[in-house]
């Protein structure tokens, strides 16, 4: 048995430990197993005395779809959120509990762990990832922008873009979904999809700014003082408005912080940058995570720092 986190069948816990029901469900309860769905598992060696998770979402999905995969027809997809995550772009946590897959002659289906689409997969959709059979990732991301939110759509097609991925062959899979559900917010997406957007929450953001009628911000705006030195480089600026905006996730003050730095020297650092740009007449406005749920809220904000901005000496 390996030390790492791992998947494993009902059966080989019978047969390389010996374990019956009753064994699997006290090794359950204790942690050391999760059942992920019938007959499969996560090993989770010494979890009894770990009080972190086994692993995060997006793993621990791959790891269902391996054990889904078994079951499914040869000439079932993976598809959708599950092709996302094996493709590694960002989708939302609660739409990881089921596998999502296109079975052409299944007329679609659903059952507590298995979402499947009525659909056609030409072989020019259809790739292999880890072993398993997936939609591409120009169809993935398509599939997304059409049945996922806006904001999560824009953040999935930042990732594609970033990774330099040829943007004419998702233009041609926007073509042939033409008349589908959801491709016309799959169009907005696409056409609101910048690579300079660094994470899902500055893409989600930009989404957001979208739908409330905030005017777009330039990107990674670099901020000079009168000497022309870079005091600091900002998510979002609204040069009109001498205002600038910053998604603050926890993760950089958070396991994230580069070696030999704390956390405390993290902040101390952000608040002598903040001071720099606040120094060359700039109003800044900060949100994060909870601010993404209530859009309103947040744009009413945003729209108050451009009017104080407007106010400071750049504007004359």
């Amino acid at each position: 048995m390996t030390d790492e986190p791992h998947l494993i069948t009902t059966d080989e816990l019978g047969h390389r430990l010996g374990l019956g029901p009753t064994g699997i469900r006290a090794m359950i309860r204790s942690g050391e197993l999760v059942r992920l769905r019938r007959g499969a598992h996560l090993w989770v060696p010494g979890r009894v005395s770990e009080a972190s998770a086994p692993c995060d979402a997006a793993t621990l999905h791959r790891l269902l779809v391996r054990a889904t995969q078994p079951h499914l027809g040869a000439s079932t997809v993976v598809s959708h959120t599950s092709a996302a995550v094996l493709h590694g772009l960002p989708v939302p946590v609660q739409r990881l509990g089921v596998v999502t897959v296109i079975r052409g002659a299944s007329h679609g289906g659903r059952s507590p762990l298995l979402v499947a689409s009525d659909a056609n997969v030409p072989a020019s959709d259809a790739t292999e990832v880890d072993g398993v059979r997936v939609t591409t990732l120009q169809r993935t991301l398509v599939d997304l922008l059409r049945t996922q939110p806006l904001d999560w759509g824009v953040a999935a097609a930042d990732v594609v873009l970033r990774r330099g991925v040829d943007a004419a062959g998702v233009a041609e899979a926007l073509a042939r979904a033409r008349g589908t559900s959801g491709v016309r917010r799959a169009r907005t997406a696409w056409e609101l999809a910048d690579p300079l957007s660094e994470s899902v929450g500055e893409s989600r953001s930009r989404a957001l700014f979208h739908l409330e009628g905030i005017p777009a911000p330039t990107l990674q705006r670099q901020i000079r003082d009168a000497t022309g030195r870079v005091v600091g480089t900002v998510d979002f600026a609204w040069d009109e408005s001498n205002t600038v905006g910053e998604f603050d996730g926890a993760v950089k003050y958070g396991p994230l912080v580069p070696a030999g730095r704390t956390a405390a020297d993290v902040v101390m650092a952000e608040k002598r940058r903040e001071a720099l740009i606040q120094a060359e007449d700039w109003w800044i406005v900060r949100w994060g995570w909870q601010d993404l749920s209530r859009p309103r809220d947040l744009a009413a904000r945003i729209r108050h720092a451009f009017t104080v901005g407007r106010r400071l000496p750049r504007a004359a």
